[in-house]
């Protein structure tokens, strides 16, 4: 189903891991290019300045060629405009086909943005008219997103996926009447929970090891989502706003001491069992959220002026931070500030293709086993060739 072809892509995973031995000087630069040699890859995947030019570059010929043909058209009716959307969401779609195809574009920046091109020119001309729904929007964009994460193995578009999905039971829910709007909170963490479940699996990694990012995505977004839907300023404002709950300033949600305990004790849970169970996955979104726990107490309680408790957490940060870098230059308790790289393919097995590759096979004797050189003997009088 992927897009790419899966020999190039182990190849080029391969290379990279050979690259990061390199630069580790755990290899010469003649056993990198032999073994690039054995295992070359087609792909095009330029580093990252070139990527992001490539993506605003074929973004902006991609619109501009769409809007010439507006005009070529002349198109006046909300109809026309849609069909031209559609119309344009679906080349783009196939030039990136080609463009995988015959040019073996692979996070080049050009994929990227004729993916995202297709998916907005598409969801775009559903809304032309505005009798699409908010729900309808949800389902439309997760069937796309979900499409393309698995045709293309694209991070950001399994995360949209993600959010998507969030969506469309969010607005199916809401419909159920009262009850379901004061329950969907927890609904939300309960399934953002199954997702991070699923997602933080480890199991059959091989079978789906071209999806790894996007998986690790999804666990993000799952971890992410769990806290949303339970941080007391979403769920104040969300309600306020959609429900019309009509709170005035000071006025708290219906069980809010339950969303207050949640706002304040995920982050932490998050960071404690991160470093419990060594997963930077939890320790990141931890410390990431805690930047949220202090936003969401200072929105309602300013106990301090924005300037003075902003230079007091960047100055407390900076002590965290140049402290554990100096407890960690050594490593303790499986920690350590030194960055390791893990590859799915094991240190021994890239040792022995370095070795096979630089050295080659020994050469095989195609003569007799046994022959030996000339030679005399002789004692005794006797004599003879041997």
């Amino acid at each position: 189903m992927i897009a790419y072809n899966k020999q190039s892509l182990d190849n080029l995973e391969l290379q990279d891991q050979l690259e990061d031995a390199f630069n580790k000087n755990f290899i010469s630069v003649q056993e990198l290019n032999l073994c690039k040699e054995k295992y070359p890859s087609k792909l095009y995947s330029p580093n990252p300045f070139v990527r992001i030019g490539l993506f605003i570059l074929t973004l902006i010929i991609t619109f501009c060629t769409f809007g010439l043909l507006a005009l070529m058209v002349q198109l006046s009716s909300e109809n026309g405009i849609s069909g031209m959307l559609i119309f344009s969401g679906i080349i783009s779609y196939i030039m990136l086909e080609i463009m995988i195809k015959a040019n073996h574009h692979y996070k080049s920046g050009v994929d990227d943005a004729l993916m995202w091109a297709s998916i907005i020119f598409i969801v775009t001309s559903l809304n032309i008219t505005g009798s699409f729904s908010a729900l309808m929007n949800a389902v439309v964009l997760f069937a796309l997103s979900i499409y393309f994460a698995i045709r293309f193995a694209n991070m950001a578009i399994s995360a949209v996926a993600c959010i998507s999905f969030l969506a469309v039971i969010f607005f199916t829910y809401i419909k159920l009447g009262t009850f379901a709007k004061a329950t969907v909170p927890f609904l939300l963490m309960g399934i953002s929970l199954l997702i991070y479940l699923v997602s933080s699996k480890k199991t059959f990694q091989e079978n789906r090891k071209y999806y790894a990012k996007c998986w690790l995505m999804a666990e993000i977004i799952s971890l992410v989502s769990i806290y949303t839907c339970g941080n007391y300023f979403v769920v104040r404002e969300l309600s306020n706003s959609m429900f019309n709950l009509n709170l005035q300033e000071g006025q708290s949600i219906p069980f809010g001491w339950l969303f207050w305990v949640f706002t304040i004790v995920v982050p932490l849970v998050y960071f404690i069992t991160g470093i419990s169970k060594k997963n930077m996955v939890l320790i990141r979104t931890g410390l990431t959220l805690i930047a949220a726990i202090v936003f969401t107490i200072r929105y309602y309680y300013r106990l301090l002026p924005a300037e003075i408790a902003m230079a007091l957490g960047g100055a407390l940060l900076i002590i965290i931070a140049y402290t554990l870098i100096r407890y960690l230059k050594k490593p303790k308790h499986g920690f350590s500030d030194i960055l390791i790289n893990k590859k799915s393919f094991a240190s021994k097995q890239l040792e022995s293709l370095i070795i096979v590759q630089t050295f080659g096979q020994a050469k095989t004797n195609t003569g007799n086993a046994t022959e030996f050189g000339g030679g005399t003997g002789g004692g005794g009088g006797a004599g003879g060739e041997f």
